[in-house]
Parts: structure tokens; C-alpha cells; sequence
């Protein structure tokens, strides 16, 4: 018989049933690579993963480093139709209730008010500007956010409405710690679009 995950990787990619818009990776066997696919927050298999790392140490495969695609503009590589750091783009959400029923008490940053107001959340989907506690909202979007050289930009693309990351290249190039997991938007630091690098490894951030 064969083991478990050879079976898992195996596996199709499947959404779900719910109509959530949550990116996760499945390992696709046709391609022998860890993709990055849609999922709607419910159902589906267990070819799911959070992270490429997390699909790759389970499904293996080899992680190439190509030439970046250009995005084209379906919905999932969409051309971006905005670019901000990461914090000034959460702290800049609507609140969203979600589309689950709960009543969870949670806070998101009013970028009218300026202030870290309260509100009640479904308990699934919904967006970033969403803190379980006041101090970790002010602590986020509190005061000025500076955008000085981002290394992890938030882009909305067209039908998506969760962020995707862009990343100027010219600040990793020196970096040795690729390890983190990461495929998402690699950006030319002179570039007016951003590219795709669906097998790039590189750190989301910096804590300097």
C-alpha cells in the first residue's frame, strides 16, 4: 500500500463549499510543484496547506527559481490596482462582519475617526483590520504609519479581495535567509507592474 501523503498529494485542489477567499497551496502532481490556490474556508481535502514549506515537506518537489511571469489579468494573477506598505493597507480596511453568524467582540482602526473602535465579527472571513484586543489595534495602525523603503508591499487586485504581497527584489538580492516560506508578487524595484515568482522562496520581512 502506499503511505498517507502520497495519497494526499495526489489529491485535486478543492475549494470547498464555503465562499470564503482564503490563499492556501496544494501540491499539484501534474506540475510536481507546490501551487497556491483559493480556498473558501471549509470542506475540501487534505491536499491544503498554509505555507509552500508546510506542502513541500509533506509533498516534496523540487523548488525552481524561473524567470518571473507578468500577471496577467484573470482573477487569480491579477494586474494589482494598488500598491501600500503592509500596515498602512490593513489599517486602511472597511470593518467586515464576515459571512459566518457568530458575535465575536473585536476591534478594527477607523481610518475616519483615527481611533481603534470596537465592533462584532461573524467569526470567519472578513479582512486584516480585525484585533482581538484595543492595544494590539493601536499598536498596528496607531500613530503614523511610515512608508520609507517597504519590503513587503500589500497589493488589492482586480476580483480579489484579500491582499497579495509584492516584494522589491533589489532589498532581498544581498539576503541569505531565503528560508521563510513566500510565493507571492516579486516587483523589479524600478518596475511599473508587478510580477509573479510562483517558486520563489524569500522572508516576508525584516524585524530590524
Amino acid at each position: 500500500g502506499e503511505s498517507s501523503s502520497s495519497f494526499i498529494c495526489r489529491l485535486p485542489e478543492e475549494i470547498g463549499y464555503c465562499r470564503g477567499s482564503i490563499p492556501r497551496f496544494y501540491f499539484n502532481i501534474k506540475s510536481g510543484q507546490c501551487e497556491n490556490f483559493i480556498y473558501g474556508g471549509c470542506g475540501g481535502n487534505a491536499n491544503n496547506f498554509l505555507t509552500q514549506d508546510e506542502c513541500l515537506s509533506k509533498c516534496g518537489g523540487k523548488v525552481k527559481i524561473n524567470h518571473p511571469q507578468v500577471v496577467s489579468r484573470t482573477p487569480r494573477n491579477a494586474a494589482p490596482l494598488s500598491w501600500e506598505s503592509s500596515s498602512s493597507f490593513i489599517c486602511r480596511l472597511p470593518e467586515e462582519i464576515g459571512y459566518c453568524r457568530g458575535s465575536i467582540p473585536r476591534f478594527y482602526f477607523n481610518i475616519k475617526s483615527g481611533q481603534c473602535e470596537n465592533f462584532i465579527y461573524g467569526g470567519c472571513g472578513g479582512n486584516a483590520n480585525n484585533f482581538l484586543t484595543q492595544d494590539e489595534c493601536l499598536s498596528k495602525c496607531g500613530g503614523k504609519v511610515k512608508i520609507n523603503h517597504p519590503q513587503v508591499v500589500l497589493l488589492m487586485a482586480k476580483g480579489l479581495y484579500h491582499g497579495l504581497h509584492c516584494i522589491m527584489l533589489r532589498i532581498l538580492m544581498n539576503s541569505s535567509d531565503w528560508l521563510k516560506s513566500a510565493s507571492f508578487w516579486g516587483m523589479e524595484a524600478d518596475a511599473t507592474s508587478c510580477d509573479i515568482w510562483p517558486d520563489y522562496s524569500w522572508p516576508l520581512s525584516n524585524n530590524n
